[in-house]
């Protein structure tokens, strides 16, 4: 059984111009030449525009955002450190394509070789992570396609960490939006997106093939010295593929992520990359309706060392709207009325949803603390509580 609580708000979204000197902004929807786009807002998960977003396609390069996103949760997990030394296996070695020409044997920093992933979207650096996060790099496959299936990309299937081409390699633009939407939390991965050059990557490195000191390392994605606040996410190409961006910029609190995919003009993509970007920092505004930690309910548990559990909303919920507006939202708590200990701070216990207009939203309810099984002492306790509040009134 689940119980539900609703109630309806009314809030007052006052709508601000985040873009300076921005006004509002007609759809570029007519002037895109690419057959497959979408700008959304990330916290929400809204898609503001699209065309074709379920259309598969072949992603290159900007598989490597899933790549990124592994390797952020192993170091979230003390799985790797940044500082630690990566061996390069032989399969780096080999790969072609864009790569800082790692060899056999080598060792480099886990940083390092992010920094090569984020920035030179180097395809050595990617078989590094891969395989001295997972083992092999088969296994690291499979823990891309079981984080998609996670992450809700239903029409997603990875075949390497790089993007190199490969038949069944293939994502959707909404599946990409879903994967750079989930890498976008954490915030830290943007200190590398948004490098724009490293001048003498890896201190006077030599280039096997021209033997020259050092390697000069530019970001793919030149709109992060073109576009204000841009700071991810990546580019890709390969013949199969053609031209795509998954972009993001960051304006006055409010963030948005373009995706331009199989353009057949690399100028072309970042043009209307730059283009729904404007168009989201003109006309919408996110609108914060609860914190992340925010507490929203206490719930009676049964048999727990304490009578009541606070339900604290695990990440920020936001509300999307395109004008200054008085709109009704509808709240709805889902919460198990059978909540009984042990109970783990942290763990899911239920869903918050709002309802505005035609749209929806939700954010997962945690449990704010412990919750043990009463002993003894909780069961005497709680009954002399009882008994004291049935004879003095209180509550």
């Amino acid at each position: 059984m689940v119980r539900k609580i609703s109630l309806v708000l009314v809030l007052f979204l006052a709508i601000s111009l985040v873009f300076q000197g921005s006004t509002a902004k007609t759809s570029p929807e007519d002037e895109l030449e690419a057959p497959v786009y979408l700008l959304g807002e990330p916290k929400s998960g809204e898609i503001l525009l699209e065309q074709d977003k379920q259309e598969q396609v072949y992603p290159a390069s900007i598989t490597k955002i899933m790549t990124l996103l592994l390797t952020m949760e192993a170091l979230e997990n003390e799985q790797i450190a940044l500082e630690e030394e990566v061996i390069v296996p032989r399969e780096a070695e080999d790969i072609p394509g864009t790569t800082i020409f790692l060899q056999q044997g080598e060792k480099i920093t886990v940083d390092d070789l992010i920094t090569a992933i984020a920035v030179g979207s180097a395809n050595d650096a990617s078989i590094a992570i891969a395989k001295h996060i997972s083992g092999t790099v088969d296994n690291f496959v499979d823990e891309m396609n079981d984080k998609a299936r996670e992450l809700g990309m239903k029409n997603t299937n990875f075949e390497n960490p790089h993007g190199l081409h490969h038949d069944e390699h293939v994502t959707t633009a909404e599946d990409i939006f879903i994967m750079a939407s989930e890498l976008g939390k954490y915030e830290e991965i943007h200190d590398w997106l948004e490098i724009w050059l490293i001048e003498d990557f890896l201190q006077g490195k030599k280039v096997v093939e021209d033997d020259e000191e050092g390697i000069f390392l530019s970001n793919t994605n030149r709109l992060v010295n073109q576009y204000p606040g841009c700071d991810g996410f990546k580019t890709g190409f390969t013949e199969e593929s053609k031209h795509s961006i998954t972009a993001t910029a960051k304006q006055n609190g409010e963030r948005y992520i373009a995706i331009i995919m199989s353009h057949e003009d690399s100028d072309g993509r970042f043009e209307e990359a730059m283009n729904l970007l404007d168009y989201g920092f003109a006309n919408y505004q996110t609108n914060t309706i609860l914190e992340k930690g925010d507490l929203v309910a206490r719930v009676k548990i049964n048999k727990g060392d304490q009578e009541y559990l606070p339900l604290l909303v695990k990440e920020e919920l936001v509300a999307v709207t395109e004008e200054s507006d008085e709109i009704e939202i509808e709240e709805e708590h889902q919460i198990p009325d059978d909540l009984s200990p042990p109970i783990v701070e942290g763990d899911k216990v239920g869903e918050y949803q709002i309802s505005y207009g035609n749209k929806e939203s939700q954010v997962a309810l945690i449990a704010g603390e412990d919750v043990k099984e009463a002993g003894i002492t909780d069961h005497f306790s709680r009954l002399i509580k009882n008994w004291m509040s049935f004879w003095t009134g209180e509550k």
